[in-house]
């Protein structure tokens, strides 16, 4: 827990302050070292005055994981910036903390309207517009590449069916005589099919868990904080993402096992038994 708790130094009250940690680095200040804030108002520069200068001790040093935040980001208490930027009681802007950040789409527009046109009231999607339209971009970009793959494992499975065909032409020409309906041959290699398709599914899901388990643990995949903001890649799943990988999956191996069964369902019976 952070705090903005003052120090007496030379008989003078010296409040707190909070530095991102690549600000610290970047100014080679660790905790109890002192800092010096200059205020250069507007105001104040227009008549010719000096800048206000205020003197802190350094209290605490955060990490958000975000590198444009921990560069640039400095807290100090509201009284002290009050008084340093001459605000009097006022504020120049309030942040609002929501428990799921995805409720901002639905509370951003009641927030405006409640205040009306003389406050700006501009959501993290919307201030940080460029960053997420990439991350969008990149994810569309990702699942069409998954979609490949899938397609690449499709072919497989149309091949390891095609090739059961040709190894159980017997079998299936003596389910036919017994009274099998090609319909309930085809039926078989789909199962097959769909069962290869399932146990992929499962085994994908458990691996993509373990390894955003892995990632968010460990942070093996980083990323350079100056280009992307942050320092590594966070996983976070969703089980809409879940249901749509694998339902996609089971659509094309579904697709992918028909040729195979329409083979085997019209094996002619006088053929196999001539063979």
């Amino acid at each position: 827990k952070y705090s903005f708790a003052p120090i007496v130094d030379d008989g003078d009250t010296v409040p707190g302050i909070l530095l991102g940690d690549a600000l610290a680095n970047r100014l080679g200040v660790f905790i109890g070292d002192p800092v010096v804030l200059y205020s250069l108002a507007g105001e104040a520069l227009r008549k010719g005055s000096r800048p206000r200068v205020a003197r802190f001790h350094v209290s605490g040093i955060f990490k958000t994981g975000m590198y444009e935040f921990d560069a640039s980001l400095a807290y100090i208490a509201l009284p002290d910036a009050q008084k340093l930027f001459r605000l009097g009681d006022a504020v120049t802007g309030v942040h609002v903390k929501l428990r799921d950040i995805y409720d901002a789409r639905a509370l951003a527009p009641v927030i405006d309207s409640l205040l009306g046109y003389r406050y700006d009231v501009v959501p993290w999607y919307v201030l940080h517009k460029n960053i997420f339209s990439v991350i969008e971009l990149e994810k569309v970009a990702l699942f069409l590449g998954f979609i490949l793959i899938v397609i690449v494992a499709a072919f497989s499975i149309i091949s390891t069916l095609v090739m059961t065909t040709m190894q159980k032409r017997q079998e299936i020409g003596i389910l036919k005589t017994m009274g099998t309906t090609p319909t309930a041959v085809g039926r078989i290699f789909v199962y097959k099919g769909l069962l290869i398709a399932v146990i992929g599914v499962v085994g994908g899901w458990l691996l993509a868990l373990l390894a955003a388990w892995v990632q968010n643990r460990f942070q093996i995949v980083t990323l350079p904080p100056d280009v992307y903001f942050i320092s590594y890649l966070p996983i976070e799943p969703h089980l809409w993402d879940f249901l749509l990988a694998g339902g996609t999956t089971l659509l094309i191996c579904f697709a992918a096992s028909l040729y195979p069964a329409v083979q085997a369902a019209r094996l002619s019976v006088i053929k196999v038994l001539r063979q």
